[in-house]
């Protein structure tokens, strides 16, 4: 979570890794982004915002196609979004009031947060990025009690008085130098790794994954329709060779009893696949698409007027959508000087 108040945004030093970075972290199950940004904020920074106002200033996924191996699946999936916090901000601790962090604006934030060194370690946040130091929030049990003067101050005047001060000057320098190296290698093996993970041959496998998985799927639907359209097929044979050698005994009761038999398996081959019919009483609304108007029905009632007089043939729908309209007669109002 990148925290802004104002045209300044917060860092927070973090002890484990040993370095200045934004809060943030996973969310957990049942929270929003929200609800996770602030807990992390909490977390990780020692301070209670009681109030958090996303604004949208923009947002990002990174590693959105990344895939894991022959699986094609996404295996990570990070988010970073930029929320501005009202201010004043409301602290549950009166002593952290005025120990936060703040620096830069939000546009140059962007520029700040991609430069070449993120993400390396540093002995100190840049002069240029931090008003006032923090670290992170350590247990209360085992906090030190409050002095006059600063424990920071005081080491630091413990060590002036035990060592040169040149001699320090040089060490500084030298890892000074290792770290800038060594930042340069962490942003070599980042780009990379992002040239590697976004490659056409990547990319080009996981479509290939998914439209296989796709192409499955399919065929299993396809392929249970065509066994039952099969069967409507050989009971319909079955049926015109029973009335061949057998015309002079066969009814027409029988034949009617064919034919809505033949109704139930398309019906239930339609349903299998997720349609389902409808039919609407006579008397119902006209709603176009849902009914097709085969016939307009004059009357002189204007309270008919646009209302089905007789539903012809029923509809269906799949999956929220018309499939098939109902075919209905609709009442069309004239007035009694066109009747007559």
């Amino acid at each position: 979570a990148v925290a802004f108040r104002g045209e300044r945004f917060m860092m927070v030093f973090n002890e484990r890794r040993g370095g200045w970075e934004m809060p943030g972290g996973h969310v957990e199950q049942g929270e929003t982004s929200e609800q996770a940004a602030a807990r992390e904020f909490e977390e990780e920074s020692g301070y209670r915002i009681e109030v958090l106002e996303v604004r949208d200033i923009g947002s990002c996924d990174v590693c959105a196609a990344v895939v894991a191996g022959k699986t094609g699946g996404p295996c990570e999936m990070r988010s970073e979004f930029f929320t501005e916090l009202p201010s004043p901000l409301s602290f549950g601790r009166e002593e952290y009031e005025d120990t936060v962090p703040w620096a830069r604006s939000v546009v140059e934030s962007k520029t700040v947060i991609t430069a070449p060194n993120d993400g390396a370690s540093m002995e100190e946040a840049p002069e240029e990025l931090v008003l006032e130091e923090t670290e992170q929030k350590e247990d209360p049990q085992t906090e030190e009690p409050r002095t006059e003067a600063p424990v920071e101050e005081a080491d630091k005047e413990e060590v002036q008085e035990a060592c040169d001060i040149d001699g320090i000057r040089k060490d500084v320098e030298a890892l000074d130098g290792k770290i800038d190296a060594l930042a340069d290698d962490v942003h070599k093996l980042g780009s990379i790794l992002s040239d590697r993970m976004m490659s056409r041959d990547v990319l080009a496998q996981f479509d290939k994954t998914m439209k296989g998985e796709l192409s499955d799927v399919k065929s299993s639907s396809i392929r249970s329709l065509l066994v039952k359209i099969a069967n409507v097929r050989e009971n319909a044979a079955s049926l015109a060779d029973k009335m061949r050698s057998e015309k002079e005994t066969v009814t027409a009761d029988d034949a009617i009893d064919a034919i809505e038999n033949f109704g139930d398996m398309l019906e239930e081959i339609l349903l299998v696949n997720g349609a389902v019919r409808f039919r609407d009483e006579a008397g119902s609304p006209y709603d176009y698409p849902t009914h097709n108007k085969t016939k307009l029905v004059d009357t002189d009632d204007p309270a008919l007027n646009k209302m089905i007089a007789e539903v012809m043939s029923s509809g269906y729908v799949m999956d929220g959508k018309v499939l098939l309209p109902e075919k209905v007669r609709v009442y069309r109002y004239v007035g009694e000087s066109v009747k007559e």
